[in-house]
């Protein structure tokens, strides 16, 4: 239950607190770098993180843009919930094929998420 608990965190806002979680991180890297490489390399990712906080934070300041990003979230959550939950661990139904172009979004949503953030973290 855990698991959902961080999901609806996420959804909710969660992304800006791991933004400043990973910034507090780079900044510990940056003031105990031994060299100017090791430096460069987290005052780099301090510069990228404090973007994409910025980025965040403008985003929410508009009540047209602040539901975009849960709203996308919400909908592929709902739809693997229904297939992976009701579906197949409960047996209760089954979900016909909504069509392509539904199918399509709601695969590339959680698919590009955790196909990129290894890479993220990777190269930070």
């Amino acid at each position: 239950m855990t698991w959902l608990l961080k999901i609806f965190g996420f959804i909710s806002g969660g992304g800006l607190s791991s933004i400043t979680q990973e910034i507090a991180a780079w900044d510990i890297k940056r003031r105990e770098a031994v060299n100017d490489r090791d430096r460069v390399r987290a005052e780099t990712m301090l510069s990228q993180l404090r973007m994409q906080q910025e980025l965040l934070v403008a985003e929410q300041k508009h009540a047209s843009t602040r539901w975009v990003r849960p709203a996308f979230a919400l909908v592929a959550l709902i739809y693997w919930a229904k297939l992976v939950v009701w579906d197949t661990i409960l047996e209760l139904g089954a979900t016909p094929y909504p069509g392509d172009h539904v199918a399509w979004f709601v695969t590339l949503i959680p698919t590009a998420y955790f196909l990129t953030r290894p890479f993220e973290k990777a190269r930070g």
